[in-house]
């Protein structure tokens, strides 16, 4: 017991430490973006960003190996009695995964219909869909505050102690807001303002974008292991 106890916490003071993943996609970012900027030209990164592409497709990996590993993490939340935190957790992942997957056009046939609130107004959709629509919103408000409400206050307080999560987390949501900044930033100065981007630039943005997007899922199946080896860590110590 004692050897096993040694070997998780060896492993958790590698992949636990609170700069782990910071560190990890920083780094990681930083290669993959000098790996295309080298090997690629901007015409040839513009083709391996569009949809269906490579970094499409690799984003797809990634969630795929989100969904082994939330599989996997169900045995660590229902020991520790919190299955209702996995389900919602579950809900956020698979909307996620449907809206980077573009599912809504294999629903409707359509290659213009993107799910937001307009859609609930928009005649061309049939009543089955918008009350789809609506069940889906309604299930993502509800997973979110329900998620919200358990760790946000925990979260917060964690972070400013140096918690392995709570840093983990963060750096989740940096991702996050990191690419819809860019996304909002490239489409609305364009619309708004006179300046164009040049090719070159409006690419790099886009490579950043899509980036950020496939970091997210593998950014949380890491958070499912650190929190396995948390957990791991606090029986052995409860059993001894």
């Amino acid at each position: 017991m004692c050897i096993k106890r040694e070997q998780s916490i060896c492993f958790y003071n590698i992949i636990g430490h609170h700069f782990f993943v910071p560190v990890v996609v920083v780094i990681l970012l930083q290669f993959v973006l000098n790996l295309f900027y080298i090997f690629l030209s901007s015409t040839e990164l513009h083709l391996y960003i569009e949809e269906g592409n490579f970094i499409s497709r690799l984003t797809t990996v990634c969630y795929l190996i989100f969904f082994v590993t939330f599989i996997w993490a169900f045995f660590d939340f229902r020991k520790s009695r919190k299955l209702l935190n996995y389900a919602a957790i579950g809900i956020l992942a698979f909307c996620a995964f449907a809206r980077e997957q573009e599912l809504q056009h294999w629903v409707t046939g359509r290659d213009d219909i993107a799910i937001n609130f307009k859609l609930l107004f928009n005649a061309q959709c049939a009543p089955w869909f918008r009350i789809a629509i609506v069940f889906i919103i309604l299930l993502l408000v509800l997973a979110f505050v329900y998620l919200a409400w358990n760790y946000a206050t925990r979260i917060i307080n964690e972070f400013f102690h140096f918690g392995t999560i709570a840093w983990s987390f963060a750096t989740f949501v940096a991702c996050l807001l990191l690419g819809q900044f860019i996304d909002w930033f490239s489409s609305k100065l364009t619309r708004h303002t006179e300046i164009q981007l040049g090719v070159d630039l409006h690419t790099k943005l886009e490579l950043i974008e899509e980036c950020t997007e496939f970091f997210l899922p593998l950014i949380v199946a890491v958070i499912f292991v650190q929190y396995h080896f948390l957990l791991k860590i606090a029986q052995q110590d409860n059993s001894q």
